[in-house]
């Protein structure tokens, strides 16, 4: 390539980069008279075409030059008036805004695209249809960038709420198996209520969120754009019956950027109002030194206490205070759990509806009862890992890199497997169990098939033989070591948050009768607090196992971070399945 034609292509470049750098700015310095959050011109778009040779100079220029959708798609206000757009008018437009001109761009395709997805495997009723609003790039991001001015005061200001800034999934995971933990463990009756909304996003009040948005946020151009976006709104409907538009009057957008953090934080207040109000801290505790016995992860909340008349007294006075946002309790949806040990009536009265106590409770798809061992809790994992692997079984058996295939294998399964892993005490058998799991994945991965002149038994033995061989080959570490690094960092982080301005729930379950109060117990003799019966003492020997590690106490090692991530590999060699017994001819398919 000559001088010239690099000279050439360096100016192009540049050219192209002070034009994007325009475009973006342009995109990102949206008037706050704006009532809507769409532009006419997908970020998709401009990063496609940006990208592209192209000789324009100004943002103008590429308004003008851009091939325009049909009209009646780009319903265009400007001070009143409605005209059809045009690339001139589109460019004068741009430069009007420069100036400061208040102009308010509709929505493109007439308004949100609401898509109906299945909340079950085979609907039957409109009711099992779930609305899922769909708007455009522009859309997302002016969205984000007035959510993230008002993040700051929209954050978890409780214990209570599991969803939103510094909280995660796993605190509200973690501190449901624990509770049961705590009642094997102790012997204590526990009454657990799981409350569901109906139709929560389609029926909270927008009046009442923007209130309370006020008095978070304040007045201000902020403001103004929230009023905007959540006054009323039309969408289209598109099905495979054809296509309608329909008045969005109450609720706020299932799929949009804003609605979690708008309904979580809703949420969070309705329950810190009805603690404060109906004095709930005044009510007979499950435990004297835990005073937390409620929490929300977005929508999904949960109750318990060891009495079941005091878990009816509060989800009837949590659906009164709901009403006021208009939201109501489902009871026929509404889940409740009694352990066999407690006394009395195993039913609860909700809205003049009787609530029937279930075997097991459901809580994000993991099943948990009172004295469920780890393996019967990671067990419906190993189902799901393996229906995902058949899904996509296109991708996995395919003719290619052995590695690469078992790489992605690793990533999409072991996400679907070990999502929650994370809060789950390491157990052997529940590890071997995975790790078994794991094994017979790379056996289907691998193809292998049986040879004619091959008994079942030399064949299984050759396909796992080989899949172990392959899974080491391939630099993948097995799903009980992914579970003790996960357990491992996780642990540590659930020690730190005890520094954070406002500590979830999972902070005061972690701190609750460790072993250096347990070993003090111990001391008191007669005094002490005992156990009932007998029980394996799962508890006590995981934190026994973490200070052999990290040093007794661990949790005084999990405040330096550095040090905490360096100790891992010694939890992992500690805690780990072996790979095999060590005696060839004993190797069997679950390690």
């Amino acid at each position: 390539m000559g001088q010239d034609e690099l000279r050439e292509q360096a100016k192009t470049s540049a050219r192209s980069s002070s034009f994007r750098e325009e475009v973006m700015h342009q995109v990102l310095q949206l008037p706050d008279f704006l009532e809507s959050s769409l532009w006419n011109i997908s970020l998709y778009d401009m990063a496609v075409n940006l990208d592209q040779p192209h000789h324009y100079t100004s943002f103008e220029d590429y308004v003008a030059q851009r091939p325009l959708p049909p009209p009646r798609l780009w319903p265009w206000h400007a001070e009143g008036q409605a005209t059809r757009p045009t690339g001139e008018g589109l460019a004068s437009a741009a430069a009007r805004l420069r100036s400061g001109l208040k102009i308010a761009m509709l929505q493109l395709h007439d308004g949100t695209a609401l898509e109906l997805w299945a909340s079950a495997e085979a609907p039957k009723a409109a009711k099992e249809l779930r609305p899922i609003a769909m708007g455009s790039a522009v859309s997302k991001l002016f969205s984000r960038l007035l959510l993230n001015r008002a993040l700051p005061a929209l954050m978890p200001h409780t214990y209570a709420q599991c969803s939103g800034k510094g909280r995660q999934t796993s605190d509200f995971l973690f501190t449901i198996v624990r509770l049961f933990d705590l009642a094997r463990e102790w012997g204590n009756s526990l009454v657990v209520f799981k409350l569901d909304l109906e139709k929560a996003f389609d029926s909270l009040d927008r009046s009442k969120l923007l209130d309370r948005l006020e008095q978070k946020i304040g007045q201000g151009a902020e403001m103004n754009c929230w009023r905007g976006l959540l006054r009323g709104t039309s969408a289209w409907l598109q099905t495979p019956w054809g296509s309608s538009r329909v008045q969005m009057s109450k609720g706020i957008k299932q799929g949009g950027i804003e609605s979690p953090v708008f309904f979580a934080h809703i949420a969070e207040l309705v329950l810190a109002e009805a603690v404060d109000k109906y004095r709930w801290r005044h009510m007979v505790p499950l435990y004297p030194d835990l005073a937390p016995e409620e929490m929300m992860y977005m929508d999904d909340g949960l109750l318990w206490n060891s009495a079941i008349t005091v878990v009816e007294t509060r989800a009837q006075q949590l659906s009164v205070e709901f009403i006021k946002y208009g939201l109501r309790l489902n009871p026929l949806k509404c889940q409740l759990y009694v352990s066999p040990n407690t006394e009395g009536r195993h039913y609860i009265i909700l809205d003049g509806v009787k609530v029937q106590a279930s075997p097991s409770l459901q809580v994000m798809g993991i099943t948990l009862r009172v004295g469920i061992s780890v393996y019967e809790l990671v067990a419906p994992a190993v189902t799901r890992a393996r229906a995902k692997f058949w899904e996509l079984k296109h991708l996995f058996r395919a003719k290619g890199y052995m590695k690469q295939r078992a790489r992605v294998m690793q990533r999409v399964i072991g996400a679907t497997a070990l999502w929650f892993i994370c809060v789950v005490p390491p157990d052997k058998a529940a590890m071997t169990a995975l790790n078994s799991a794991q094994l017979q994945l790379m056996v289907w991965l691998l193809r292998f098939a049986k040879r004619g002149e091959e008994t079942w038994e030399d064949f299984r033995k050759r396909a796992f033989r080989g899949a172990r061989a392959a899974l080491y080959a391939s630099g993948l570490e097995r799903w009980s070591t992914l579970w003790l690094r996960r357990y491992w960092g996780y642990a540590g982080h659930r020690v730190r948050t005890v520094l954070s301005a406002q500590p979830p729930i999972s902070t005061d379950f972690e701190h609750f009768r460790t072993l250096p109060w347990w070993q003090y117990q111990q001391s008191l003799k007669s005094k002490g607090l005992k156990h009932k019966g007998r029980h394996y003492a799962r508890l006590t020997a995981l934190e026994q196992n973490l200070d052999a590690v990290a040093g007794s106490p661990w949790r005084q090692l999990a405040h330096d971070r550095a040090a905490w991530k360096a100790r891992e590999d010694a939890w992992v060699t500690r805690m780990d399945v072996p790979w095999s017994s060590g005696r060839q001819l004993s190797i069997g398919d679950s390690q």
